[in-house]
Parts: C-alpha cells; structure tokens; sequence
C-alpha cells in the first residue's frame, strides 16, 4: 500500500511538471546611474506569435504571466534610455526576476540598441575594457566549471586554469595570488573550501552559483574603485529571492547535496529571503559505509544567504553572509596490518589533519538621494582560517603480522587566523546625460593570529622551531575618484585615480592613475584600450615570519616592511561581430 501510494505521489508530480509549459517573468526597472525607479518603461517578449508584455507600475515593477519555457529574447525600452535587449531561460521550477538598470541615452532622439552579450551587458558603468560580465547559466554551461565562477573563467582568453583539483587561475601570465574576490562591495577572502593560506584558490568553491546575480570579471586594467590586485577582480553579486512566491529545490551531486530556499518575508513590504546549504556527498557516503577507495574522505559544508528589506523612496538594507568549513583527516597509526591500497595519499610514517573555515557577514544599504545619485554603503566582518597538525610515529610488524604502535608525538602544529573588519562607502552621481562621477572608499581593519612551529628533528624530539608567533593589527585603507565622460555617441572614456596605504608596513601608494576608452566603429566593431597602475599587499602572513634560530629562541620579524607589489597594466582591444551568434576579440 505504501509503495502503491508513493508511485501515484511521483507520477502526480511528474505530470504536473510536465503539464507547465508557461512561466511568470517579472522584476524592477531603475535608472543605471541613480537607481531611481523608472515609470512607465516597456517589457516585451519577442519572437512569439501573440504580444506578450507589460509596463512598469509607479514602484519600476512589472509583471508578465504565462511566457513560453525555454530560452527567450525580452526587449526593455523607455524614451531618453538606451533600449536594451537580453536573452534569458525560462524555467518550470521557479519565477524568472529580471531586474533592469537603463542607461540614459546620449542622443534622446535616436535610439541605441545594447544587447546582454560580450563586454556591453557589463554590471559596473565604469568598465570600458578587460571586462567580462557572465550570468549564473554561464557557470554551467562552459566546459569543466561545475558551478564555479573560477573555473568559468578559465574558459575566457587570456586566463588559465592551474590543473584540473584547483580552481587557481593565471591571468595574462600573473601569478593566481594577484586575484582579488570581492562580494556586495567588500573584499572577501579566498571563498573556497581547503584553501591555503595566501592562496586565491582551492579544490571546491564555497560560493554557490544559484545565489549569484550577473557578476563581472575583470582581467587588466580595472577601473579606479579595484584595489590590491594585480592580476584580476571578481565582482560578484548576491541576488534578491523571490519577494512574491516561496519557492524550495533540492540537488544531489558529486561534488555537493544542497538545498536552497528563498520566498517572501513580509509580500506588502516586498522583502524576501534566499538561503543556501551544501554538504558533502563523499562524507555522506562514508557515514553510510560505502567503500570510496580511500578512508581520507573530504567533509566540507557551506551555507549562504541574503535578507532584502525595501524602504521608502527606492532606498533599501540587505544582510549577506558566506561562510564554509572543511576538513580532511589522513590517518595511518589506527591500521592495524598493511594495505597500501586504504589510503593513496599522505605520508605513511604520520597522521596529518587539515582543516579550513571563512565566513563573511555583511549588512548593505543603498539610498537614492534626489534623482541625479545614489549612495551605498556596506559594513561586513570576515574570518579566514587554516589548522594542521602532523603527527608522527613510528611501528613494528609482530608475529602475526600486525602493527604495533611503538610512539608518536607532533612534529608540526600550525594555525593562521586572520578576522577582518570592512567598510566600502561610495556615491555614484550623474551629473549630465553624458557624465557620471563615482567617489568612495574602501577600509579594511586587520586582526591576525598566526601560530606555526615545527620540531627541528622528527627523529629526536626535543625542541621547536617557531616560524610564527604573532598577533596584531593593521588597516588598509583605498581612497578613489572615477569620471565616464561620453563625449560622442561612439566614444566614450573613464579617468580615475586610486591611493592605497598598509599601515603594518607604513606602505602607500599615493597616485595610481586608470585611463581607459571604448570607441564603436560601427555597429558591428568596436576599439577598446586602457592603462593602469596597480599595487597589491604580500600574502598577509608573510610579513610576520621569523627565521628559526635552531636553539628555540624567537628571531624578530624581517619581513614586516615589505612595500607593496606594483604593476602597470596597458591594453588594446579589438572585437568584431560577424553574426548575432559569431564575434571575434582579441
């Protein structure tokens, strides 16, 4: 009977997923520049036998029932504004948000088609050049990403993949240390599971690819408000969740079992929720006893979400967090006869335990102030760990052919901590149709706590050498200044300027210019060029390491007034459109 009713449950749910064939569309339109609410703009479904569309309310909202699944073409259009067209997937299982920001047009009589491919469909209006905009479908859809922003990129030109069990990436040849993640406005730490500490890479990202909105990526010559970086930038942004409809899914994969919600808190008010949790599949394997060829099984878990609360007059508060853990334990002294065949990694004289954690909280509001600007602000606090422990032992074979487990003692025993405090506050104002000015700053207020020692000689254990030993603070500080000036239809240029100041090192670079262009031959070419100077601090724990003295004494810190590394970056580009579907850049 319970079988019977369980079969008649799924082909219920089945059918009725297959019984839809139509999807809600629906989202905000707000000015580019200002985030005001745009009234009245127009929202068509093309390429359908029928009209199907809609206008925006008094709020900029619109909403378009009964649209077509699969992939759409959706036109946005208001008189002054460029019109933009994009394309989009419409799913069964969830409402489609589609949220538009339109830029003023320069000719107000004259319309300009902008479309959502290649570097126009960009989030940030300040990036002319070296930009990448891509969507939550593109982390699936290119080849080997597996939801991951970073191995996504590998895909673009110019960026390399390190090897296939790390998402590390090479742009234009700089070293993957030099890219910058930076969420909601703030600079996060590496947001991937078993990272290493320093590193902007790992095994397996935390971040989950359905929370993201369409980010951007940078690869050179990145407008004034980027900072320590010299490689490249990752933009990333947090969706809203559905403010009108509870919507729940779940997925088990290799790589993760997740689970995601998101839905209405208050419907009048329009605020939502979008949460997100993954945990490891191996590890749920393993508890339930299945063999995996190895008993070093990875445990990682994550979880992210967002709460959106509107206010009045467009303003808006947002609370975002990130966080994960992950551990691996390669243990050998329990065995109790050889099998090689057990455990393929580590060292089989030692038991060596690894573990990571980060979490990002942060709290963003975003205020229109009258009808030329905006201001936003985000508050976040973050910490990055790492732990390991080495232990070491030695064993006989007895008679039986058995281990005996003769000692064992730690040799290695490290942990780096590193808590940070953030404020990125900026004000974007429009200050014509053809100029748009953006000033802010970034601060970041540093605590670190960084342990390591390790036994001279494992053979003989009697004294440790410290490598670190150190707990303080220090702030890093990023003013900037940036002004778009379009100063014909086809050509337009952004100037900037950015200082940077470490105060552990008494580090500062004072001017660092940004001068980048973008001219539209033709409706079908464009030129693009910029150049830059950029600096980036060392890895953080590299300034507090101590030579080992041999004899246990602590030797001082010889690194702790390193300068910053300097870059300068100068680019040209070129890009052809042969075909709605085929273009050429290089």
């Amino acid at each position: 009977m319970k079988k019977g009713f369980t079969l008649v449950f799924c082909l219920l749910a089945f059918s009725t997923l297959i019984s839809q064939t139509t999807q809600t569309v629906r989202g905000k339109i707000v000015d580019k520049e200002t985030y005001s609410t745009i009234i009245g703009a127009t929202v068509l479904v093309l390429n359908q036998t029928e009209t199907l569309g809609a206008s925006t309310d008094i709020d900029g909202n619109y909403r378009i029932d009964g649209v077509p699944l699969g992939r759409q073409t959706i036109k946005i259009s208001y008189v002054g504004y460029n019109e933009q067209v994009v394309d989009v997937v419409v799913n069964s299982g969830k409402e489609l948000i589609l949220n538009i920001k339109l830029a003023e047009s320069f000719v107000t009589i004259k319309e300009v088609e902008i479309t959502s491919d290649g570097d126009e469909g960009v989030k940030n209006d300040m990036a002319l050049v070296s930009v990448k905009s891509f969507s939550v479908e593109e982390t699936d859809k290119y080849a080997g990403s597996r939801g991951d922003p970073a191995r996504m990129a590998s895909n673009f030109a110019g960026v390399q993949g390190a090897d296939d069990s790390r998402n590390d990436i090479v742009i234009r040849g700089n070293s993957p240390l030099g890219v910058l993640w930076r969420v909601e406005g703030i600079d996060i730490p590496s947001p991937n599971h078993f990272s290493i500490a320093g590193s902007s890479g790992g095994p397996l990202s935390i971040l989950n690819n359905k929370m993201m909105a369409n980010s951007d990526f940078y690869t050179a010559a990145f407008p004034a408000e980027f900072g320590n970086s010299i490689s490249g930038v990752f933009d990333l942004k947090f969706r809203n969740g559905n403010n009108q409809k509870h919507e729940f899914s779940a997925q088990l994969g290799f790589l993760g079992t997740e689970i995601m919600a998101e839905g209405p808190l208050n419907k009048k008010r329009g605020s939502s929720y979008l949460l997100a949790y993954r945990y490891s599949t191996l590890a749920l394997f393993g508890g339930l006893g299945i063999k995996l060829g190895t008993d070093a099984v990875p445990q990682y878990q994550d979880l992210s979400f967002k709460l959106n609360f509107p206010q009045k007059n467009g303003s808006s508060f947002s609370l975002f967090a990130i966080s994960g853990m992950s551990d691996i334990d390669i243990v050998f002294s329990t065995e109790e006869k050889p099998n090689p065949e057990i455990n393929i990694y580590g060292e089989n004289d030692r038991d060596q335990y690894f573990n990571t954690a980060m979490a990002v909280v942060g709290l963003t509001y975003l205020k229109p102030l009258k009808k030329n600007a905006f201001w936003k602000t985000t508050l976040a606090g973050s910490v990055d760990q790492q732990k390991a422990v080495h232990n070491y032992f030695t064993r006989d074979i007895n008679a039986e052919g058995n281990y005996d487990l003769t000692n064992i003692y730690t040799i290695l025993n490290y942990r780096f901590r590193q808590t940070k405090y953030s404020v990125s506050t900026f004000i974007n104002k429009k200050l014509s149709a053809k100029s748009v000015l953006k000033y802010g700053i970034n601060a970041d207020f540093m605590v670190f706590d960084y342990q390591d020692s390790v036994f001279k000689d494992q053979e003989i254990p009697k004294e440790w050498d410290v490598r670190w030993n150190h707990k303080g603070t220090s702030a890093l500080i990023q003013p900037y200044i940036q002004l778009k000036q379009q100063f014909t239809e086809k050509f337009v240029m952004n100037f900037g300027l950015h200082a940077q100041a470490f105060t552990q090192s008494e580090s500062i670079s004072l001017i660092e210019p940004r001068i980048s262009m973008r001219y539209k031959i033709n409706d079908k070419q464009v030129l693009t060029s910029g150049v830059g100077l950029h600096s980036q601090l060392q890895p953080a724990y590299t300034y507090f390491y101590q030579q080992p003295t041999g004899n246990g004494e602590e030797e001082a810190q010889f690194n702790n007034k390193m300068d910053f590394t300097k870059s300068f970056h100068s680019v040209i580009g070129y890009s052809i459109q042969f075909s709605q579907k085929t273009f050429l850049k290089s």
